[in-house]
């Protein structure tokens, strides 16, 4: 079995200290439940119908943690940073199957760091 969530969300930073940023988001996609093998569809009359496509919501925060030194310069910005994400996914399957019902808790830890790229003019 497979599935596949698309997920946009939008979110905004509600605590922005000098090393730490908290940021709720909420969002709309989409999510796949499938089977990869048609042997196993074959055999399982119940996988025939599996292949189910439903709208889903996603609520959640992330803290973005930054790395290194933190001054008053033009580039504190650009510090490297660890980010912890928690996302609730409610997808909107029919329950006409119990193993399609419930909720979908995501949780990612994140590396990230900048990449800027500036022209010199002579």
């Amino acid at each position: 079995m497979h599935s596949i969530e698309l997920i946009s969300s939008l979110g905004f930073a509600v605590l922005h200290s000098g090393r730490f940023k908290l940021a709720p988001f909420a969002g709309i996609g989409v999510v796949s439940i499938g089977v990869s093998s048609n042997k196993k569809r074959d055999k399982i009359p119940e996988l025939k119908e599996l292949f189910k496509s439903a709208s889903s919501y996603s609520v959640g925060a992330s803290v973005d943690i930054k790395l290194g030194k933190m001054g008053s310069s033009r580039h504190e910005s650009q510090n490297e940073f660890i980010r912890i994400r928690y996302g609730y996914g409610i997808p909107r399957f029919s329950n006409k199957y119990d193993g399609m019902a419930g909720n979908v808790h995501q949780f990612s830890i994140e590396y990230g760091f900048p990449f800027i790229v500036s022209k010199r003019n002579y």
